[in-house]
């Protein structure tokens, strides 16, 4: 799939999570069904990130065992790195599960990179004790002359207005697309004419959101790579 319409697929996958969780609901589906052994394998056309979204609706819903399934697809799913950030923001404590989760799954240098990863959005500080890698990964970010990530509860204005280097994060870029907030298009508008990382950032979300104000972006961005 042309990476433009792998875009498109994602919003509309996004913005369909709430009605297939609705519909779910009434149609009393089996959450095993929502489970990874229960979905399609990924393939070009193909990934499970709508299934993490709408156990991440239903989860918020307060339907059973929702939340067991997200565990689930961090455990052994395509998509872990969305489905930890669906944990991340899940009501409760489901964040306690993983540890041991994520140990079952990957090796400590991978799971370090994950806490990184994932620094300001889990309580990480809270699942140390008894697991040493934990605390291993997060000491570096504990020095207070350390300038941590922001969490995503912050405006898209504050985001992107923080130097991010390297890789655009997935959770920066679900922030920016499937909980855009309705008077926060404005900032990603703004962004495009910024330099840095901001311009590259917003280019990226508007392109998800199939939102043709990012075209001329995309001309400024090609040829100052040149």
């Amino acid at each position: 799939m042309h990476p433009v319409q792998r875009n498109r697929a994602d919003e509309r996958s996004s913005r369909r999570a709430l009605y297939y969780a609705n519909l779910a609901v009434q149609l009393e589906l089996a959450l095993e069904r929502l489970r990874p052994a229960g979905c399609p394998e990924p393939g070009d056309d193909l990934d499970q990130r709508l299934v993490v979204d709408v156990l991440a609706e239903l989860e918020t819903m307060g339907v059973g065992e929702a939340g067991a399934a997200l565990i689930d697809h961090v455990a052994s799913g395509h998509e872990c790195d969305t489905a930890i950030y669906a944990v991340s923001r899940a009501s409760g404590q489901l964040y306690r599960q993983l540890p041991e989760v994520l140990e079952s799954r990957f090796d400590v240098n991978e799971r370090c990179d994950i806490v990184r990863r994932w620094r300001s959005e889990i309580p990480w500080n809270e699942l140390a004790e008894g697991h040493p890698w934990i605390a291993q990964a997060i000491e570096p970010n504990d020095d207070v002359t350390e300038d941590p990530p922001p969490s995503m509860d912050r405006s898209a204005a504050e985001l992107l207005g923080r130097p991010w280097l390297g890789v655009t994060p997935k959770r920066l870029l679900h922030r920016l697309t499937s909980m855009l907030r309705s008077d926060e298009r404005e900032a990603l508008v703004a962004a495009l004419a910024a330099p840095g990382s901001a311009r590259w950032i917003a280019f990226q979300a508007l392109a998800r959101l199939d939102d043709p104000v990012g075209v001329p972006a995309a001309e400024r961005i090609i040829r100052d790579q040149r």
